[in-house]
């Protein structure tokens, strides 16, 4: 059998090294707590002085050897090692976090974001619906665990961070986030029982009546404001729709196109009162006397009738969209359908 000697010297080498590390492990051990402080806070200061004097090179090998050996020892970890790294990494970040400046906290988050897009952007579709659910998860395992006083002000931290985010979108992505919490909503609805529909229901009432007794009084003056110009413009709308709608009806019942449709493929015959429709209505007929009129083209001619908005009364003036009298009737809007206007021949 071979054997590979080695040379004396690498052997000395080896032996202090481990020797060094030996003893930097059992003084690690016998130090109190005191002094393990004092030492990563001594490390610290090294490791900071370093990398302010290291060159742009130097930081690059650096943060490549470091993620090399945290991959290294994130591969080769137990369960126990792992979840110990975790909680180590989440204290450690508390603790830079609450000591950071606001422009460092600032700068962190910018750093943060353009990496978790970056990701997010190389990421393929099986990786991102995997993050998504391991958010998913840690998201709600957080809101379990959370303090009363911690979910309030993580819940104005999530409605600060929409509302800019909802004030610094383009239209488009406007509309794309709505289309998508359309969906999401609705997906979420099919999905929940009838129990869980009216919990979430209930849960939202008691929110927005919660929201409405911590409201200072010129917010709910303003939200008042709101409701009552939002009911308004329901009713102007409403008003609007029904004075057309009673228009049309009254033309229709005045001088509206008279339609006789042959049940069993009969011939229909399109009369039109005489006046600016009268035209369409010939068209109609005529078209009725050489062949069975079909529904669609019977709708189709009713529509080109009523498209001439006439007014019910004179039968010469155009309506406005409104239904309002538009200058140019003769008529003063007594029965419903305008204003008193001035009388003007219209050709």
């Amino acid at each position: 059998m071979l054997h590979v000697q080695m040379p004396k010297r690498a052997k000395s080498a080896a032996a202090k090294a481990k020797a060094k590390a030996d003893a930097h492990k059992r003084a690690r051990e016998r130090e109190s707590d005191e002094e393990r402080d004092a030492r990563l806070e001594r490390d610290a200061e090294q490791r900071a002085r370093a990398r302010q004097q290291a060159t742009p090179e130097e930081v690059e090998q650096r943060r490549a050897e470091d993620a090399q050996r945290h991959a290294s020892a994130r591969q080769h970890a137990t369960p126990e090692q792992a979840q110990a790294r975790r909680v180590a990494a989440a204290v450690h970040m508390a603790a830079v976090r609450q000591q950071a400046t606001p422009e460092e906290a600032e700068a962190r988050r910018v750093v943060d974001a353009a990496g978790h897009a970056a990701a997010r952007q190389q990421a393929t579709p099986e990786e991102a619906e995997a993050r998504r659910v391991v958010d998913a998860a840690g998201h709600a395992a957080a809101r379990q665990k959370a303090t009363p006083e911690e979910a309030e002000a993580r819940r104005v931290v999530d409605a600060v961070r929409h509302g800019l985010a909802r004030r610094d979108a383009t239209p488009e992505q406007a509309q794309a986030r709505r289309a998508q919490d359309a969906d999401r909503h609705a997906a979420s609805r099919e999905q929940q029982s009838p129990e869980a529909r009216d919990e979430a229901r209930a849960l939202d009432a008691a929110r927005h009546a919660n929201d409405r007794l911590l409201q200072t009084p010129e917010a709910a003056d303003e939200r008042r404001a709101r409701a009552a110009a939002l009911m308004m413009d329901v009713r102007e709308a409403q008003t609007a729709e029904r004075a057309v709608h009673n228009n049309v009806q009254r033309m229709l019942r005045r001088r509206a196109v008279n339609f006789d449709v042959a049940e069993d493929g009969g011939e229909g015959q399109a009369q039109g009162a005489a006046g600016p429709d009268a035209a369409a209505g010939a068209a109609a007929a005529g078209a009725g006397a050489a062949r069975p009129a079909t529904l669609e083209e019977l709708f189709d001619a009713t529509m080109a009738a009523l498209s001439m908005n006439v007014c019910p009364n004179c039968r010469r003036a155009v309506m406005t969209e409104r239904g309002e009298l538009a200058p140019g009737c003769r008529h003063d809007g007594a029965r419903g359908v305008g204003p008193r206007l001035p009388w003007r021949q219209v050709p």
